[in-house]
């Protein structure tokens, strides 16, 4: 179980190879000692780590396994787990020509906000616009996109490693986030405005930050 539940987590981090290790080992410990309500949580951790290298077979393999073995033992959170995994495929993996980046656009007194792709069904949203004069300041959010947890969901969607988009309600707040790659997460911060905080995944953060810290002090001259 503690095998199992230590992959999970590497996993989350993004350590793959050493998930896939402690979750096998950790299988094969429980099938060798007889006790199989252990392996439902080494097997959605195989799952997960299938999805996020996007073997689709095996990963539905896997899924299905969990869900007969942790339904057998009445374990409600492996299989949760595993068709998250599941999902993951269908929800990370753009299509032909979709990317997973929103683009910023400055319009005038305005900075405007394009949800790209499938993530226009992900976030319930397409568009934001918000006057440069609301527009506080703008920093690498790569630290805060890589949590497991972003708030209480408003409206929109979350499967945790893989994307988070729509309104969140934290300390206090309402965030609107377009996320899958931490990595490439700024935050916005504003004023005056519905959110307070915008979290979004662009293709180039140190230029999309340097861009917009340019254009606020001019747009409040």
């Amino acid at each position: 179980m503690i095998l199992g539940t230590l992959a999970m987590a590497e996993a989350h981090s993004g350590q793959i190879a050493l998930a896939e290790s402690d979750a096998r080992e950790g299988y094969q410990l429980a099938a060798e000692l007889g006790q199989p309500h252990w392996l439902p949580v080494n097997l959605a951790a195989l799952a997960r780590v299938a999805g996020f290298r996007g073997r689709e077979q095996e990963c539905q393999a896997l899924t299905d396994q969990v869900i007969q073995t942790a339904t057998r033992h009445g374990l409600a959170a492996p299989a949760g787990v595993a068709v998250s995994a599941r999902a993951e495929l269908d929800l990370a993996r753009p299509g032909e020509g979709d990317t997973m980046a929103a683009s910023i656009e400055m319009t005038g007194d305005s900075l405007v906000v394009h949800i790209e792709g499938m993530d226009k069904l992900w976030s319930l949203k397409s568009r934001l616009e918000i006057p440069l004069a609301n527009v506080v300041s703008a920093a690498s959010a790569s630290a805060e996109a890589r949590n497991w947890l972003h708030g209480i969901r408003v409206g929109g969607s979350h499967v945790p490693g893989v994307v988070t988009a729509g309104r969140f309600y934290s300390h206090d707040q309402l965030v609107f986030w377009d996320v899958h790659d931490p990595d490439k997460a700024i935050g916005i911060e504003l004023r005056d405005e519905r959110y307070a905080r915008l979290v979004i995944e662009v293709a180039d953060p140190e230029a999309e930050i340097r861009r917009i810290s340019q254009s606020v002090p001019a747009a409040r001259s």
